[in-house]
């Protein structure tokens, strides 16, 4: 009855939550206590609940008993299906009271609230950086390890994230999953479809705070920086010239390697640059693009 009511006579001593069933008043007290009498046999990893333990085995049987009925796509739990609808329904209910920004599942909403606050309680223990979410860590932490598990089954690359494999993959398989809707272009990767749409929009959401520049993409504001602040990270091994774009050094490069890859297809001229190609080939087309006054 106190499902109905919305009685709750079972109270936490340690922090005074409290439950209308006893059984889960016993299941709280176990994140106070640190019991975790539930191991996996394949891991051994614990856990306070029998109900996690066998969430977590799922991990390991492969087992996926939630199916999406519009897709087909399996979940091995019910909170993962519902959220996976929600791209179906394009439900959003959740709110972001900052700047209305909408999420899918409440994690997402939680996520993007520290970008407000500013809070990041996960501290890497290498380099002291600082992150918002213990996922962004362990990601993080792989490049102190050097840790690379995903191989690539076509040329062996290895990568240290799944996600960084699977836009790999379609360099191999020519796939190009995310569409323009205004000109219908294709890209592999979602992040690139967002830069190529502010080309249609005009956005241009990264500003410089030295002369009030505006860019489209974030690598174009950090070279422009170069310019104000004079720095030239990128530095040639051969005679320590230094660079502010890492293009720029690609160019020079060539320069000691003797590198021409782009001939012309009139007399066979090689160049270095494709610009410097771009040049000569106006003395065949008789091109003058610029005009005197």
């Amino acid at each position: 009855m106190t499902r109905h009511t919305g009685e709750k006579p079972y109270s936490c001593t340690t922090c005074n939550k409290s439950f209308a069933v006893k059984e889960s008043l016993k299941r709280h007290l176990k994140i106070h206590t640190g019991e975790k009498p539930f191991a996996c046999s394949e891991c051994n990893q614990c856990f306070a609940i029998k109900e996690a333990l066998n969430l977590h085995m799922r991990r390991h049987t492969g087992e996926k008993p939630f199916t999406c009925t519009e897709c087909n796509q399996c979940f091995s739990r019910k909170q993962a299906l519902s959220a996976h609808m929600m791209r179906h329904t394009g439900e959003r209910p959740y709110m972001c009271t900052e700047c209305k920004h909408c999420f899918a599942r409440k994690q997402g909403l939680e996520l993007h609230m520290k970008r407000h606050s500013g809070e990041k309680p996960f501290i890497c223990t290498e380099c002291s950086q600082c992150f918002a979410t213990k996922e962004s860590l362990n990601r993080h932490m792989k490049l102190h390890t050097g840790e690379k598990p995903f191989t690539c089954p076509e040329c062996n690359r290895r990568f240290a994230f799944k996600l960084a494999l699977k836009r790999h993959m379609r360099r191999h398989t020519g796939e190009k999953p995310h569409t323009c809707t205004e000109c219908n272009k294709s890209f592999g990767v979602k992040q690139e479809l967002k830069r190529h749409i502010r080309q249609h929009t005009g956005e241009k959401p990264y500003k410089c705070t030295m002369c009030d520049q505006s860019f489209n993409i974030k690598d174009s504001l950090n070279r422009h920086m170069n310019r104000h602040t004079g720095v030239k990270p990128h530095t040639c091994s051969e005679c320590n010239k230094s660079f502010a774009v890492k293009e720029s050094l690609n160019r020079h490069m060539k320069l000691h390697s003797g590198e021409k890859p782009y001939s012309c297809t009139e007399c066979n001229n090689c160049f270095a640059v494709k610009q410097a190609l771009k040049r000569h080939m106006r003395q065949h087309t008789g091109e003058k693009p610029y005009k005197l006054q």
